[in-house]
């Protein structure tokens, strides 16, 4: 559906480089080469982001949107094109009207920007009109480092600030009759007795807003990681910086727009322009399976660019009912597919799916994915076609309907991995596990730990407190959240979302009793995760792992339900190296979970001590690097 016609648009193009030391070519002066892969994200500068329509008696919330730099360091929208395309900000039939769009980029070896313009009605606006550049770079510097110190500073405070109003508060109602303060001779609440240190960090942590407002956001966020927001007397820090991951370069293949090649068959019903929605391109794909077993939805294309030389592949469904998902598989091949790759792709079964329920979800295939089973003999950069094919599990209930909104090739291996990236996250206490961060920590990796915290020193089977402390400040390890005792370590599903950032809270706050860095990962118990548990993972975390059996791109945006490989019975050492093999050839991240690791008779869910290390040193022999799950996400 297309905007009102009176609403006008403004359209962002730009081309970005980057200047190098000379390379091989027969001048010795700087090179210039494409930024490849830099994120950015218009967001309108309006508190809510809504606008209406008096003519037309329409409300419109104006959402962020997304783009992205291709191969050439060409500004490409969601669409695919170059450029992208906003709602004018000074268009008269709308209201407000004269506000202004917020820009942030972001990417490896290029600048963080962010700054506010004007999108005129009509206007095409090059980035090079629109980015600011520091008129005096050395006064900058020193007027950053001078918000750093004070920031830091009032970072200190504010942290005890935080206990002492918590205290304080507690006061009034402590002396209060049934816990409710009676209100002083003026009809007010009375104020607390607040202790000096508590005015002292008030004041401090505001003069460290105010000296980030008067040099503007973009050089206080550029000086330091740590940001201090005070809210009243209560204040929080945050050591993880929750920047979205950038995605890579894309480029869509036969877009869905008016007269495009796409055929589709289902023993339901089918519609190849559905106008009514999209994801990339102007219209979608839609079909419902008739619910019976055997039933099925194809969507395919031929004739089209699928040569996936340092390529992976990304596309969009939306699905409803998507429990009932079966036959789930994609090949892509020559155009009769008599030569083809194909992968069968995780199904929903357990509440596990990367597919949110009747809305839009871009599912990443890395190449090294979609090799798992060939037929014939196809060759990566000799494809032309492309299906899909989808069932429904039948019996009673409602049909699966699917939407296909598109297909697009990505760029491989454009991360801060080339080669690749292994993370060990280490479940459930297991003493095991302390050996492990010591035997990565001398091949120069770290690894995750999550315990269930109330197995602490529980048992000879699991670590105790000191142990984790030597793991964490000794050998590197970093501590996420997984479960307070067992009774917690459920699948988050079943739980009530109050009861699930319950726990969530419980685990961070005992982290910071107990003297341990800020949890900035989370790794659901059991497994499987749903809208809401992810949710809460985004509001607590940086980070949420699931186990479904996946390679990753570290450059996909799914950090919040993100793949790991479980090491256990039925994984063979041979097998585990065949994925680290994979990964490494791609750029990709292989995330691989362990349990216990005994000497021998290993349970279901753990693995030989001598297999895993003859693992870990085939991973540092090839390179590859050794990573901490959370330090892959916050690297990107």
């Amino acid at each position: 559906m297309a905007l009102p016609s009176n609403i006008g648009v403004c359209e962002i193009t730009g081309t970005f480089t980057r200047g190098v030391a000379d390379g091989s070519d027969p001048d010795r002066d700087p090179d210039a080469i494409p930024a490849i892969g830099l994120q950015f994200w218009f967001t309108p500068d309006l508190k809510p982001a809504l606008a209406k329509i008096p003519s037309q008696k329409r409300t419109i919330a104006i959402d962020p949107v997304p783009a992205v730099t291709d191969e050439d360091g060409v500004l490409i929208g969601p669409d695919g094109l170059p450029g992208v395309r906003l709602i004018a900000s000074n268009d008269t039939d709308m209201i407000p009207n004269g506000w202004t769009w917020r820009v942030t980029v972001s990417g490896e070896n290029f600048p963080n920007v962010q700054t506010s313009f004007p999108a005129p009605v009509g206007g095409v606006l090059d980035f090079s009109e629109i980015v600011p550049v520091p008129p005096s770079p050395g006064n900058q510097v020193q007027i950053w480092q001078a918000v750093v110190d004070q920031a830091t500073s009032a970072a200190g405070v504010a942290v005890e600030a935080r206990d002492l109003a918590v205290e304080a508060a507690g006061s009034v109602q402590r002396d209060a009759p049934n816990g409710v303060a009676p209100l002083d001779s003026g009809k007010k609440i009375p104020e607390p007795n607040l202790p000096t240190r508590l005015t002292e960090a008030g004041l401090n942590a505001t003069s460290a807003s105010i000296a980030n407002e008067a040099i503007g956001d973009q050089a206080a966020d550029s000086a330091s990681p740590m940001r201090v927001e005070l809210a009243g007397a209560f204040a929080s820090t945050s050591l993880f910086d929750r920047k979205r991951t950038p995605r890579p370069p894309m480029t869509t293949v036969a877009p869905l727009v008016a007269g495009h090649p796409w055929t589709g068959a289902s023993t339901g019903t089918n519609n190849l322009n559905d106008t009514s929605d999209w994801a990339i391109g102007d219209r979608c794909i839609s079909a419902t399976a008739v619910s019976g077993a055997g039933s099925s939805v194809k969507f395919q294309v031929t004739g089209q660019d699928f040569d996936l030389t340092s390529k992976g592949l990304v596309f969009w469904l939306k699905v409803k009912n998507r429990m009932r998902l079966t036959q789930f598989y994609l090949d892509v091949g020559d155009n009769t597919f008599a030569n083809r790759f194909r992968v069968n792709l995780t199904l929903p079964s357990g509440g596990k799916s990367t597919l949110w329920e009747d809305e839009w979800s871009p599912l990443f295939v890395p190449f090294a994915v979609l090799d798992q089973t060939r037929t014939g003999s196809p060759t990566r950069g000799g494809s032309t076609g492309f299906r899909i094919f989808f069932g429904d599990v039948g019996g009673a209930g409602d049909p699966v309907s699917v939407k296909f909104g598109g297909v697009s090739k990505y760029t491989e291996g454009v991360s801060k991995f080339p080669h690749g990236a292994a993370s060990f996250t280490c479940d459930d206490t297991w003493k095991e596990h302390i050996k492990a961060a010591e035997y990565i920590a001398r091949k120069g990796g770290t690894v995750s730990l999550f315990p269930i915290i109330g197995r602490l020193g529980l048992s000879g089977s699991y670590y105790t407190e000191d142990d984790l402390r030597k793991a964490v400040f000794s050998y590197g390890a970093e501590l996420g959240f997984h479960a307070m005792n067992d009774a917690g370590h459920v699948d988050v599903t079943t739980l009530t979302q109050e009861a699930l950032e319950e726990a969530m809270r419980a685990g961070r706050q005992w982290a910071f009793d107990h003297g341990f860095p800020p949890m900035v990962s989370y790794a659901y118990p059991v497994g499987p995760f749903d809208e809401k548990s992810v949710e809460s993972v985004r509001r607590y975390f940086g980070y949420g792992r699931t186990n479904d059996t996946r390679l990753m791109t570290p450059t996909s945006d799914h950090r919040y339900s993100a793949s790991a490989i479980v090491l256990g019975a039925s994984v063979s050492l041979a097998q585990a190296k065949a994925m680290v093999d994979s990964a490494y050839a791609d750029g990709l991240w292989v995330n691989i979970v362990t349990h216990d690791l005994p000497t021998s008779a290993p349970s279901s869910n753990g693995w030989l001590w001598s297999d895993f290390t003859q693992l870990v040193d085939y991973i540092a022999t090839l390179g590859m690097p050794i990573v901490a799950a959370g330090d892959v996400i916050n690297a990107l």
